[in-house]
């Protein structure tokens, strides 16, 4: 099995998700590619785990909450992912619907200490890529912030 990343909006790199400074005036969006070869008969599952919430550096009491409606919305505090491909586990729509980021850490419930899957496929796959495009928004009670951050892991094995 193998899986290679990709920037598929070509903003930032590979390996990085950038939002820019979050404001109340607009959602900040940016993708990771995800292309997962495998011969295994059985497939493979790609899942994802968040370090922590989605928090600024500079003060991590400010964090931005889980999308709960479906859809991160201008002017909210608001951070969530939806996912496009063949493989993909839940959709994108045109109505920039995400899927939230559930569970919880110590002091904030954005962030998972269980893996979710958001792509998988019961046979061999030959270079499908899924795509996952993530969503935030801050609120006039969360400050602006260019310093938001959260590690994300990205894990891809074949299904046996």
């Amino acid at each position: 099995i193998t899986a290679t990343f990709s920037d598929p909006d070509s903003n930032n790199g590979a390996n990085t998700v950038s939002f820019g400074t979050l404001t109340t005036t607009a959602v900040n969006q940016d993708q990771i590619g995800v292309t997962v070869t495998t011969n295994a008969v059985t497939g493979y599952s790609a899942t994802l785990i968040a370090n922590n919430a989605l928090r600024r550096t500079s003060n991590t009491a400010n964090k931005i909450g889980n999308v709960s409606d479906g859809a991160v919305t201008t002017g909210s505090s608001e951070y969530g992912f939806c996912v496009t491909g063949t493989d993909g586990q839940f959709a994108c729509s045109t109505a920039e619907t995400c899927i939230p980021y559930t569970g919880a850490d110590s002091d904030s419930p954005v962030c998972t200490t269980t893996a979710k899957t958001f792509a998988s496929k019961s046979t061999w796959a030959s270079s499908v890529l899924t795509t996952l495009t993530f969503k935030a928004s801050a609120s006039t009670t969360t400050p602006a912030g260019s310093d938001y951050t959260q590690t994300i892991t990205i894990i891809v094995s074949g299904t046996f």
